[in-house]
Formats: C-alpha cells, sequence, structure tokens
C-alpha cells in the first residue's frame, strides 16, 4: 500500500476553515428590529435616515438609501401604493433587516437592506374614551367608580 505525503481532501478542508471566517471580518453585524417611525433630526447628505422606534422605547437610526421595501402579506391592500416606499411615514410599523457597518471612524451605523410595511400609522380614536376609562365589558364606568380606579376617595 503506498502512503501518500500529501492527501488532498484534508487540505482543503483545512484551507476552507481558514479562509471562510476571514471573509466575513469584512462584513458588519446583520440585524432585524421592530417598530415604528418617528421623527428624527434633518440629516443632510446622500444617506437617507429613518428612525424607529421599538416597544421598549428604543430609537435606532437606519440608512435606508439602498434597502428595498416590501409590504407585508397582511397589509391592506386598499392602503397599498404603487411604491412602497412612498408609504413610509410617521407612526408606520415596520420591520427592518440591516448590517451594521464597521468603519474606520468606528461609528457603526445601521445600513439597511430590507423593510417589511407591517401595519399602516394607527387611527386616532374617534371618541373621548380612553383605554383606563372604559370598564371590562366596554360600558364607561361611572364618575364615582373612576375616582376609585384613579385611587382617589369617593365623591
Amino acid at each position: 500500500m503506498k502512503r501518500r505525503l500529501f492527501d488532498f481532501g484534508k487540505m482543503s478542508a483545512l484551507v476552507l476553515i481558514l479562509i471562510i471566517p476571514i471573509g466575513s471580518f469584512g462584513a458588519g453585524m446583520l440585524g432585524v428590529f421592530q417598530g415604528k417611525i418617528v421623527r428624527g433630526p434633518v440629516a443632510k447628505g446622500k444617506a437617507r435616515w429613518l428612525y424607529v422606534q421599538s416597544r421598549n422605547g428604543m430609537v435606532r437610526r437606519v440608512n435606508i438609501a439602498r434597502a428595498s421595501v416590501e409590504y407585508d402579506e397582511d397589509y391592506p391592500v386598499s392602503l397599498k401604493q404603487q411604491k412602497p416606499a412612498s408609504s413610509l411615514a410617521l407612526d408606520v410599523e415596520v420591520r427592518i433587516t440591516a448590517e451594521q457597518e464597521h468603519s474606520k471612524k468606528g461609528d457603526g451605523e445601521w445600513q439597511g437592506r430590507e423593510i417589511l410595511i407591517i401595519a399602516p400609522r394607527s387611527e386616532k380614536p374617534k371618541s373621548s374614551k380612553t383605554a383606563s376609562s372604559v370598564g371590562r365589558n366596554g360600558a364607561v364606568p361611572s364618575v364615582r367608580k373612576r375616582a376609585r380606579i384613579a385611587g382617589g376617595g369617593v365623591l
């Protein structure tokens, strides 16, 4: 039986193990976050910034200049526009996939890849009833009961 000095299979596997991680060092971290679009400061330059606030209150800034924008399949058809990017407005719920840039500046800005428009802006309530003033069955409690709910004494 001949013994080979060089095993091509093992050597190519070793080369792949060493090369693949090196290629990923240039790429930034990929992140997915969801929230509502909020107003941010006006920026100058080529970047198109979108500010997204999550449910826990955290706001992220994303450059959407090169991002693809599309609607979620559950988005109301009657509200869809020909260009989905024109639906990106305040209070619209979105899910963004972005890459965190690692530049020499070290700024770590988010560069948007995909934007999914999940829900249109929420409508303002038409009645003066607030969530805290409506009972479990939908009825508005009396003035006395509201005072007790709010922690005050009985009138």
